[in-house]
């Protein structure tokens, strides 16, 4: 009967090891979560595209996996639904300020208001 070689436990590098301490994560707001879940760096469809033109290949579907679009083999339409998927999700997210015209009465009392008075 042939012995059984003990293996020696490894060594571990404690700077590896990563633990918990139990607490709880800070709670993003949606206004965190909107600016910083963005995979996109730029807001400009022009610049989008010359991002798109530098990349090779493999990063390109890297890229579209991260933005949730299912990558292809063919490069100009995939550069197409990239595209479209950053016009749907930068359109969702750019806000068009609204101008409201108030009356020369609710002005003062906004002003009123703003000032602390009632």
């Amino acid at each position: 009967m042939a012995k059984s070689i003990k293996k020696r436990p490894t060594k571990v590098d404690i700077d590896t090891l990563q633990q918990t301490d139990g607490a709880l994560a800070p709670r993003r707001t949606a206004q965190d979560m909107m600016i910083n879940d963005n995979p996109y760096t730029v807001t400009d469809l022009n610049e989008y595209r010359a991002q798109l033109d530098k990349l090779s290949d493999a990063d390109l579907h890297d890229h579209s996996v991260k933005v949730g679009v299912t990558p292809i083999s063919h490069r100009p339409r995939l550069e197409d639904r990239l595209e479209e998927q950053f016009l749907s999700r930068i359109n969702r997210r750019v806000y068009q300020p609204v101008h409201i015209v108030l009356s020369p009465e609710a002005e003062a009392r906004r002003q009123r208001l703003l000032r602390g008075g009632y």
